[in-house]
């Protein structure tokens, strides 16, 4: 291998990591207590340029919940976050950018509309901190998050098709032996 290859090869593998901000996991644990409803609140702030995956799992609460939440983001260059995607347990946040002073994106708003999810619940945020910085050192990307949770009942369970078939089955052949004692 000579020089030249080894140097870039060196610069691609410097700037693999260099585009990768720090992921933040966390556990976050609903407020205890005999009600119903839940909320929650965070705030992330990454100080290193590139994309990133926060997860965030919220425990408190088993069983069914309806839940919505918003995701929030403001900001420009150093300060700024681009959304690439938000699921909480797999059902995708719906976001909407916000011009401001010029700026296409200044403002990204998510928001995850009212929706039956069962527990545990799993937050995971994909994007990009400092995207447009060119600057050097830290950035100061911030985003924050509401989430209401409203335990609902267990829902009734249904017979499986093939108890129903059966149980059918069984109607069929009492009427059919009543039938022919009856003759």
């Amino acid at each position: 291998m000579n020089i030249k290859t080894l140097a870039i090869a060196a610069l691609f593998a410097f700037s693999a990591t260099a585009a990768k901000a720090s992921p933040v996991v966390s556990n976050i644990v609903l407020p205890a207590g005999n009600s119903a409803s839940k909320s929650a609140d965070l705030s992330v702030t990454h100080t290193t340029k590139g994309a990133f995956t926060d997860t965030f799992y919220f425990t408190g609460l088993d069983g069914f919940a309806l839940v919505n939440g918003t995701l929030l983001t403001m900001g420009k260059v150093k300060n700024d976050i681009d959304f690439t995607s938000a699921t909480l347990n797999g059902l995708n946040f719906t976001f909407e950018l916000t011009a401001y002073n010029g700026l296409a994106d200044y403002f990204e708003d998510g928001t995850l509309a009212s929706s039956l999810l069962t527990g545990p619940f799993t937050l995971i945020v994909n994007g990009v901190a400092g995207a447009d910085w060119t600057g050097t050192g830290a950035v100061a990307a911030t985003y924050s998050a509401n989430f209401n949770f409203q335990a609902q009942p267990q829902p009734a369970t249904v017979p499986e098709p093939a108890s129903l078939a059966l149980l059918g089955l069984a109607a069929a052949a009492a009427l059919f032996a009543t039938r022919r004692r009856v003759r």
